[in-house]
């Protein structure tokens, strides 16, 4: 129950690597993205963990959709 780090992508438009570490019940998302030229990095911290969200990989795919659905905002 220590430290676990995954990468996340669905398209070659976007990676988000996601960091847990249980002990200090905190854990992160990075995003990779590059939209219409640009490239850009999104960083999304979970606040509710782990009283709403016990599975890391769903607050990984709610990462992912957020920061997809604002690409073109992170790109300028």
């Amino acid at each position: 129950r220590g430290s676990a780090v995954t990468l996340f992508s669905l398209t070659d438009g976007l990676i988000v690597i996601v960091y847990a570490y249980n002990n200090a019940r905190s854990r992160f998302a990075v995003g990779l993205g590059y939209y219409r030229g640009q490239g850009w990095v999104h960083v999304v911290c979970d606040e509710r963990f782990p009283a709403q969200e016990a599975d890391w990989t769903t607050f990984g795919r709610r990462a992912y959709d957020r920061m997809w659905e604002v690409r073109a905002k992170h790109a300028q």
